[in-house]
């Protein structure tokens, strides 16, 4: 790190950076290692997109991505099965109020029985 911006970013250039500082304190080793593997000077020696991929710690993230995405998708189902439980339970109301209106004075004569 540096005490400013800019002196980080020309520290993390020349490839001299640590992870003292305790903006890294939450971050996992693997990470870590995974950054290192990326931030080398010589290209014939940094990670190439492929083995970055296949890195532990992006492994890790894809597998858990996968497990969230499994969960998004019971959850939008989930959703659907709500949904169209409430559309039929709509439904069944609509129905109930067109034979309740069918009914013509039923209604006042019930209300009135309970209004006297």
């Amino acid at each position: 790190m540096g005490d400013t911006d800019l002196e980080t970013m020309a520290n993390v250039t020349i490839g001299e950076y640590d992870y003292e500082d305790e903006a890294f304190d939450g971050v996992s080793d693997p990470a870590k290692d995974f950054v290192d593997s990326l931030l080398v000077r010589d290209k014939e020696q940094r990670s190439t997109a492929e083995q970055s991929l296949a890195h532990p710690w992006m492994a890790a993230l894809t597998a858990a991505e996968a497990t969230n995405d499994e969960s998004l998708a019971l959850e939008a189902d989930e959703g659907r099965e709500r949904k169209a439980s409430l559309n039929t339970a709509k439904q069944n109301l609509a129905t109930q109020r067109e034979h309740w209106e069918e009914q013509k004075g039923a209604h006042e004569f019930l209300f009135d029985r309970y209004v006297k």
